[in-house]
């Protein structure tokens, strides 16, 4: 059986399948749902043309794995929302960005030519910038990405359309970096200004579909549109940061330490971040993360060398601590463990950070900022007043 090719953007794949050649890793797998061997019926075609025995494990079940690790680096990345926007919606030969990146790819489902749905070359293609970007109705946040990818995707249109008739639709437009002048500059498309989706609508059909614009009364030839869809955090982040008890930011990607001296840490020590996982951002900066957060987690595990505790953690006084759990609740690194055995709070010095977090919220005054005792804090004032 055949299922739809959910990378490609389009044609299908067949029961056991790699993605597209060129994917990493590039692996075939199998598809429970439509493979007929798994499904209870007799088929044995992949085993019998595979070359290499028993690499098809069809009894093979779901297993958990223990791995002892000193440092984890999270790399859950980011990806394009694919719905499309209700003014576009049943409207054919509509791409968003990822989409389009396929069409575009000599391995995807057109081996690299620009085609409509009725497999002739488009006459106008509309870019729409921040489709869904910059919305508080959608995503509150600029995607960082979408716009230098707009500007590609211009000019490789150019090149393989010949005579094609380019617009792009834009809100805000934003091209970080130093060569991104030449992407600009470079570019020869109409460019038309518009307020949001709302101030969007689209009329007419094929050749003759325009993109009317109420902000300007424009209205933009359009027989094929690419929309730029949002940059959201990749599957599996949020459970990633459930079980790892990371927080996360408003956008739902894993929040750094410090946007700007801890960018590739976690709130919590040992627990490291790369690429899409911390924010939007394109290859360059999964590259540099990923560095970072590797020479983060190396530096801290040199063989014979001993983690450096700050000495500016909080401490427990036994007699005093009632058990209340309140210490628990708030400690944003999750450096407080319940001490089952004595029914006390207990601090691991590893992980404090020593924010005073927990000294302000124990009802017991119990706990302790080292360095920031209450007497020291009582002798600074009375130091000042007197």
């Amino acid at each position: 059986e055949h299922r739809p090719h959910p990378w490609n953007a389009a044609g299908e794949l067949a029961a056991v399948d790699a993605p597209f050649a060129g994917a990493l890793p590039n692996f075939p797998h199998i598809d429970p749902a439509v493979c007929l061997k798994l499904k209870g019926e007799e088929c044995n075609a992949c085993v019998v043309e595979c070359p290499v025995e028993g690499s098809l494990a069809f009894d093979d079940t779901a297993r958990q794995i223990g791995i002892e690790a000193g440092a984890i680096i999270v790399a859950t990345g980011a990806l394009e929302k694919q719905d499309v926007p209700a003014a576009f919606t049943g409207q054919s030969d509509v791409h968003t960005g990822y989409s389009f990146e396929r069409l575009l790819a000599m391995n995807g489902p057109t081996s690299g030519e620009i085609l409509k749905a009725d497999g002739t070359p488009p006459q106008s293609v509309a870019i729409v910038h921040c489709a869904g970007s910059l919305d508080n109705s959608e995503i509150s946040y600029c995607s960082g990405t979408c716009c230098r990818a707009a500007l590609k995707y211009a000019h490789i249109a150019a090149a393989k359309v010949e005579g094609v008739e380019l617009t792009r639709l834009v809100r805000e437009q934003v091209v970080p970096g130093l060569d991104a002048d030449n992407q600009l500059h470079h570019d020869h498309s109409a460019v038309s200004r518009y307020s949001g989706l709302g101030a969007l609508s689209v009329e007419g059909v094929g050749a003759e579909r325009r993109i009317v614009c109420k902000d300007n009364g424009q209205a933009i030839a359009a027989d094929m549109i690419v929309l730029m869809r949002p940059v959201v955090p990749g599957e599996g982040t949020s459970r990633v940061a459930e079980v790892l008890e990371l927080e996360t930011n408003a956008g739902g990607f894993l929040a750094q330490l410090h946007s700007l001296s801890a960018s590739c840490a976690s709130n919590i020590k040992g627990i490291y971040l790369a690429g899409s996982s911390r924010g939007p951002g394109d290859i360059r900066e999964a590259f540099s993360s990923g560095t970072a957060a590797a020479g983060l987690a190396l530096s801290d595990l040199v063989d014979g060398r001993d983690l450096v505790v700050d000495p500016q953690v909080a401490v427990v006084d036994a007699k005093r601590c009632s058990g209340c759990g309140t210490c628990l609740q708030v400690c944003p690194y999750k450096a407080i463990s319940w001490n089952a055995r004595d029914r006390i709070a207990d601090v691991a010095d590893i992980l404090c950070r020593g924010c005073g977090t927990c000294v302000a919220a124990c009802p017991s005054g119990a706990i302790t900022g080292q360095g920031f005792s209450r007497a020291m804090l009582r002798a600074e004032l009375a130091g000042v007043l007197s």
